[in-house]
C-alpha cells in the first residue's frame, strides 16, 4: 500500500475521480441497453476488485516488532506520544497521513461504486454494509497477521465506499430519469406518427 501512496498526487486523485464517475455513467448507459450481459459484467468487476484490494491491503503480512496491536483512537496517527494532537510532527509526515487515508478512501471508492450496480436486489445500505464488513474484515486480519490494525482506516475505506455508493446511485437515478423521459418521448411520438 505505501507503493501506491507516493504516487497520490492531486492530478492522480482528480483522475481516479473523473475515470470512476465515466465507468459509472458507461455501466449505467450498457445496463440501459444489455442488462443481463451488464450486470454480469459489473459482478465480475466486483470480484476482480475486491481481490485486488485484498492483494494490496493483505500482501505484506509479516510479524512487525509492533507486534498485534489495534489503534481504536480515530486520529491517533497524528497524535503525539505526550497526548498533544500533532505536535513535533513534521509537515512531510502529515503529508504522508492524509496521503494514505486518501488511499484508503480511494481504495474503496470503486468497491462501493461496484457493489451497487452489481447487486440490484440488494438496497444501498445492504451493499454499504457489505462493503464496511469487508473494511472491517481486512483489518482484522491484519491485527491477526502481526501488523497494526487502524480504526481510521476503516473509517476512510468506509467513508470511500459511501462516496461510491452514493455515486452509482445518483448516476442510476440521472439514467433512469433520462431513460424514462427519452421513452416517454419516444412513445408519443410514435403515437403522433400513427
Amino acid at each position: 500500500m505505501w507503493r501506491i501512496i507516493l504516487h497520490l498526487t492531486p492530478l492522480s486523485v482528480s483522475l481516479a475521480l473523473v475515470g470512476l464517475i465515466v465507468a459509472v455513467a458507461a455501466g449505467a448507459w450498457w445496463r440501459s441497453r444489455a442488462p443481463h450481459r451488464a450486470l454480469m459484467a459489473k459482478r465480475v468487476l466486483l470480484a476482480v476488485w475486491v481481490a485486488l484490494t485484498l492483494v494490496a491491503t493483505l500482501s505484506d503480512l509479516t510479524a512487525t516488532n509492533e507486534g498485534h496491536r489495534i489503534e481504536w483512537i480515530p486520529g491517533q496517527g497524528a497524535w503525539e506520544p505526550s497526548g498533544q494532537h500533532g505536535a513535533g510532527i513534521h509537515p512531510e509526515e502529515r503529508a504522508m497521513i492524509a496521503r494514505l487515508q486518501a488511499a484508503n478512501a480511494l481504495l474503496t471508492l470503486p468497491l462501493g461504486a461496484l457493489a451497487v450496480l452489481a447487486t440490484p436486489s440488494w438496497s444501498t445500505l445492504r451493499a454499504l454494509g457489505a462493503c464496511c464488513i469487508l473494511c472491517c474484515a481486512i483489518e482484522l486480519v491484519q491485527a491477526v497477521g502481526g501488523r497494526v490494525a487502524d480504526v481510521d482506516d476503516v473509517l476512510f475505506n468506509s467513508l470511500g465506499a459511501a462516496a461510491g455508493a452514493g455515486l452509482a446511485c445518483a448516476v442510476l437515478r440521472h439514467t433512469a430519469h433520462r431513460t424514462g423521459a427519452h421513452r416517454a418521448r419516444r412513445r408519443s411520438s410514435a403515437g403522433r406518427a400513427r
